[in-house]
């Protein structure tokens, strides 16, 4: 049992009963950082649990409590030593059942706080199965170290040395063959580097088929990545994050595993903008919708896809009684039962659409959240 199973399975028994468990998600990537972005991120996504408890009857004592949890989260949060170095953290508190625990994650989508008799646990158990499994080969004209980085950790999985033909100790082996050089002796030296290549993209190959990897990152000095990239099958080329430099002799399992986060993250910048241009173009097709009301609707009839949300959309909303769908006002029930106020309408439907394990894109760039109009889906069907 991995120390993430182990925490599922704590977290999914815990039960408030009459009080709230605080659940907290911290986006703490590079531009969240400066300036302690993120805590200004934090404060914005404190305000609607305020607000909702403006609205729902919560005795005193109990409220007291919540906020003491709410203030807990911020000043551990406040303190740059308690941050992990991993893009994002999962803070779960509940001064009821004395719990206050941080959990490092490779990623959040948006900084949001939830309250409930229950953790919000979704986003952490899918934390593990979205990043996957990526492989990273560190590779040079002499040897490749291959590398295996998960959510949570990274390991070294494969150490080659490169194959070499080279002439006899002291003279050259060239017998009677016309000429000097590499270039009028049957390109030897290059040959070497091809098999060497040809060497790596096989045993990718064979980790591949041992268990799927969800990308391949590659690494080395000069022009070796990118000569290597040229020996991966189709279907690796197609999953490649990207190349980085790195010195083959100096690298280890934090280092590579930082690359890795790095270049997947502009992976997914790229996807981003991908994903920005589909609905573009399926929203005059029927297959896209935009805007916060119909996104909603089709989430709530599973047509939803791809999930795109702005990380800065806060507000809060209802939950109809009877059916549970999400909607942005009272009148948007009519009979499905009475309306109950949520305090993130945003985090809501992201829950919501973990469990129906739909994918689901932050979108960053002010233009294109514009587009989306702060909520958008990508369709299964059209309705």
């Amino acid at each position: 049992m991995t120390e993430l199973t182990a925490q599922l399975s704590r977290l999914s028994q815990i039960h408030a009963k009459d009080h709230f468990v605080v659940s907290c998600y911290i986006r703490l990537e590079l531009r969240d950082r400066v300036r302690q972005k993120y805590l200004t991120a934090l404060k914005s996504a404190t305000k609607p649990v305020a607000d909702w408890l403006e609205q729902v009857d919560v005795p005193h004592d109990i409220r007291a409590a919540l906020e003491r949890d709410l203030k807990r989260i911020r000043d551990y949060a406040s303190h740059r030593t308690n941050l992990p170095g991993a893009p994002g953290l999962a803070i779960f508190a509940c001064e009821d059942l004395q719990l206050f625990e941080a959990i490092p994650l490779p990623r959040v989508y948006r900084t949001r706080v939830g309250v409930g008799h229950t953790p919000s646990i979704q986003e952490l158990a899918a934390a593990e199965e979205d990043f996957g499994r990526v492989v990273a080969a560190v590779v040079d004209r002499r040897g490749a170290r291959i590398f295996e980085i998960t959510a949570f950790g990274g390991r070294e999985l494969v150490d080659l040395i490169g194959a070499e033909t080279r002439g006899g100790k002291f003279h050259s082996d060239r017998a009677d063959s016309p000429g000097w050089g590499e270039a009028a002796f049957h390109h030897r030296i290059r040959e070497e580097h091809f098999r060497h290549y040809a060497q790596v993209a096989r045993q990718l190959a064979v980790l591949d088929g041992q268990s799927p990897v969800r990308g391949v990152v590659l690494a080395g000095p000069g022009p070796d990545p990118k000569a290597l990239a040229r020996f991966l099958n189709p279907a690796l080329r197609q999953r490649l994050f990207g190349t980085a430099r790195l010195n083959l002799k100096q690298v280890s399992v934090p280092v590579v595993r930082e690359m890795v986060l790095s270049l997947r993250r502009q992976h997914e910048l790229e996807s981003e903008r991908a994903a920005v241009t589909e609905l573009l173009k399926g929203q005059g097709t029927g297959w896209a919708v935009a805007g916060p009301r119909a996104t909603l609707r089709a989430l709530s009839r599973g047509q939803v896809r791809v999930l795109l949300v702005r990380p800065q959309l806060t507000g809060w909303g209802f939950r109809c009684g009877t059916t549970g769908r999400l909607v942005i006002a009272k009148a948007d029930c009519r009979d499905e039962g009475a309306p109950e106020p949520v305090a993130d309408l945003a985090n809501e439907a992201i829950e919501e659409a973990l469990r129906q394990r739909v994918t689901i894109v932050a979108i960053d760039d002010p233009e294109s959240g514009e587009a989306i109009d702060g909520m958008a889906g990508l369709l299964r069907f059209r309705g």
